[in-house]
């Protein structure tokens, strides 16, 4: 994500209570990429679930006019925020998701992952008010 073909854009990172080598990684990108910003969060107040948690402090960082909320493990071309950009103006969107391309091993794996997000995708064109974790353009 933070080599993305765009001008003056953010990356903020929250790291959420990570009990792997997130921190560390996430140390060694910030040397790398200054302009990195990294959110840890070391507790989860009461009343509140972690990812809203999460999403709540990162936003709290935010600067930008446009917020993209992606997860960590979803890997991006670097013209995605200058296409997604162009797209939401030309259609005067508020909000955009995108199901992202799924790789996976094994055709019992692929098919449950494909018939999870044709329901997802369901859903979301019946409630009109949702989207994808990895994709969550307003």
């Amino acid at each position: 994500m933070i080599n993305q073909d765009y001008p003056d854009f953010e990356v903020i990172v929250v790291n959420d209570r990570s009990s792997d080598h997130t921190g560390v990684i996430l140390k060694e990108l910030k040397i790398k990429y200054p302009q990195l910003k990294v959110v840890n969060i070391t507790d989860l107040p009461p009343k509140w679930i972690g990812k809203n948690h999460a999403i709540y402090q990162g936003v709290k960082q935010a600067k930008g006019e446009w917020l993209l909320f992606t997860d960590a493990d979803i890997m991006f071309s670097p013209e995605s925020l200058k296409k997604t950009i162009s797209y939401s103006l030309e259609n005067k969107l508020d909000h955009l998701t995108i199901s992202p391309d799924s790789i996976h091993k094994g055709v019992f794996y692929g098919g449950l992952i494909s018939f999870f997000f044709y329901v997802i995708t369901f859903l979301f064109i019946t409630s009109k008010s949702a989207g994808f974790g990895a994709f969550n353009w307003c």
